[in-house]
């Protein structure tokens, strides 16, 4: 019977540190609070991506994310059609923390970031449009608008998932805020600055 019991305590305890250290490893880790940010804005997860952002850029991430998400919550064809180009741009973007630096209350953590060349990828996108408007098999002019756009829709996430990646690094500022790592800086900036597009 002791036996059971200490087994049952040791499983709880396990689960009890398996269970908690996710949210200790976000506030002791500055690379864990930069991959949570990116996830939350992959997701459009506003209300979690300010929980990784600083008070003095929650003003500015809302400005520029607020827009979008609402965009996607009207709904409608648009929506729909942006929503996809949203996915397709972000399921291609790949962002890797390599490494941080703390100095007391603010931390530094370097990224490396694989993007779609932008440049590659319009002139595809331009080529695939050119080839379906010439084309005997499809067409376009006795099309619906929603019909437009969701063919749209599959011509830009298959261009895009062929397209090559450019790489670059950065560097993103944190501080320590309420005991959690927050993103100090322009977090879109960081990860796209830079970038053609």
């Amino acid at each position: 019977m002791k036996f059971k019991i200490l087994l049952i305590f040791l499983v709880l305890a396990a689960a009890l540190v398996l269970f908690g250290c996710g949210e200790e490893e976000v506030q002791q880790n500055p690379e864990l609070a930069v991959q949570q940010l990116f996830e939350a804005t992959v997701e459009l997860d506003i209300e979690r991506a300010r929980s990784y952002i600083s008070s003095n850029y929650q003003a500015q991430y809302d400005r520029e994310f607020a827009e979008v998400a609402d965009i996607f919550e009207e709904g409608g064809d648009e929506a729909e059609f942006l929503r996809t180009i949203y996915d397709a741009f972000f399921d291609s973007v790949d962002l890797q923390t390599v490494g941080h630096y703390v100095d007391g209350d603010s931390a530094t953590v370097d990224i490396a970031v694989s993007i779609p060349d932008m440049d590659e990828f319009g002139d595809a996108f331009m080529g695939a449009m050119f080839e379906l408007m010439f084309s005997e098999d499809v067409d376009v002019e006795a099309m619906t608008e929603e019909e437009v756009m969701l063919l749209m829709s599959d011509m830009i996430k298959d261009v895009i998932k062929d397209v090559s990646k450019v790489e670059r690094s950065g560097v993103v500022q944190l501080v320590m805020e309420e005991g959690q790592w927050k993103v100090d800086s322009d977090f879109l900036a960081d990860i796209f600055d830079e970038m053609d597009f």
